[in-house]
């Protein structure tokens, strides 16, 4: 039996459902001239029980300014049965303040927005359909790839789990290969619960939902990791976390929406006859160009890195942009597999990274990938990968609107908004 998972979510509560109690707040900050469109929100649990008195471990909240509810969504994110955040997603103007009025609520209403954001794992029945959702799952060791000369559709849709938002989706081949794939979406509705599913259908044409935007070959695709060590003999050497190296793989929802969609994959391994394990938590959300990585690793040296990066085809110029404690490499140019302008980009702390290096200068049989490493240190790393289609947003059609999109990031993550 699937287990279940508990999120939650807010939208209206009829005064019947509210305590008797006084109000508190939370006041919201954007300390920037920009305008910052679907910033997240994440408060936790302990916060909003210091706010709210007489919080009990079966409430909720609502959220409202100006006399409207805010939608919210509250995620169980350490699986021990009861939520620990809140999340938002609100849009600001320059330097504007937003003074939310919380209450305490019994009650639960139906969200009544549309989702924007979705993670899903589905297997394929003997029918050739596909069946619900899976929450968990493990891989068999060393899944093959799916061989298409012989079957039309793959034991999972779209060939593993996929994630999305109103923006752009991605996949993680659930196989021995473990990279990572971009549909462009050219709609805001989520399309990935549908895409595959039909073999006569293929996401590798132009339609009006998107495509497949993404040539992957031997390359890390969209943020797929590896990692570069010394072997015993003290040499060098970058090796794709997958293949036989992981002796075991667990793809694990955390939450499914409707704001934030978040799920882990843990990887235990085996380098140079040394054991590690790898739990990357990726989270996805309202309005974004691009999904978040936060990776906790354990039995590798400090001295170790952990690699990413973008797959290198077509016509592309790769450039970098640092400011505000954060590097952001991005390549753009005609590399879609529609042929059309794309960017894609990797996002890492300065305080955390080394480098950028091109696969083709080393020995690997990882290929035509952009390469951003980071050393392990204390093992808590974190990236983020972008893509930017110029059919999801003309403002992408153009070198200087990729460029004023990520001068504008560098400088939002320099500033972060300010909550009290």
């Amino acid at each position: 039996m699937i287990q279940k998972i508990l999120t939650s979510f807010v939208l209206a509560v009829s005064t019947t459902s509210l305590f008797a109690l006084p109000p508190a707040f939370l006041v919201l900050k954007n300390k920037s001239s920009l305008n910052r469109e679907n910033e997240l929100i994440v408060v936790t649990r302990s916060t909003l029980t210091s706010k709210v008195k007489n919080l009990q471990p079966g409430d909720y909240l609502t959220f409202s300014a100006n006399g409207k509810t805010i939608p919210a969504q509250f995620d169980d994110v350490d699986g021990d049965g009861k939520w620990d955040e809140a999340v938002l997603v609100l849009s600001f103007a320059p330097k504007e303040s937003v003074k939310l009025q919380l209450q305490a609520s019994k009650n639960l209403p139906e969200y009544q927005q549309p989702v924007f954001a979705h993670v899903r794992q589905k297997h394929k029945n003997a029918d050739q359909s596909f069946g619900p959702l899976v929450l968990k799952d493990t891989m068999p060791f060393n899944n093959p790839p799916t061989d298409f000369s012989k079957v039309a559709l793959p034991p999972y849709l779209t060939e593993g789990p996929a994630w999305e938002n109103d923006k752009v989706a991605f996949r993680l081949y659930f196989d021995s290969r473990n990279c990572k794939d971009i549909y462009g979406k050219r709609i805001g509705g989520m399309v990935m619960d549908t895409v595959g599913a039909n073999p006569k259908s293929s996401y590798h044409n132009f339609s009006n939902w998107g495509m497949d935007i993404l040539r992957v070959g031997k390359s890390l695709g969209a943020g797929a990791l590896a990692i570069r060590t010394k072997t015993s003999s003290n040499t060098d050497t970058l090796i794709r976390v997958g293949g036989n190296m992981i002796k075991s793989e667990t793809f694990h929802v955390v939450s499914d929406g409707p704001l934030r969609a978040m799920f882990d994959m843990t990887y235990a391994c085996v380098i140079n006859n040394k054991p590690f394990t790898i739990i990357e938590r990726t989270s996805i959300w309202k309005g974004q160009y691009f999904y978040q990585s936060d990776l906790t690793i354990s039995g590798l040296s400090a001295t170790d890195e952990l690699v990413t990066g973008m797959a290198d085809f077509y016509e592309n110029n790769a450039e970098s942009l640092k400011a505000n404690n954060q590097n952001i490499y991005y390549s753009y140019g005609a590399q879609s597999e529609n042929k059309d302008k794309l960017a894609l980009a990797v996002s890492v702390p300065n305080n955390n990274h080394t480098s950028m290096t091109n696969a083709n200068t080393l020995q690997s049989e990882i290929k035509d990938t952009w390469l951003v490493s980071q050393p392990v240190n204390n093992g808590k790393l974190s990236f983020r990968f972008y893509a930017l289609w110029e059919k999801t947003n003309t403002a992408f059609s153009s070198k200087e609107g990729v460029r004023d999109y990520f001068n504008k990031e560098v400088e939002m993550m320099g500033s972060p908004l300010e909550i009290k």
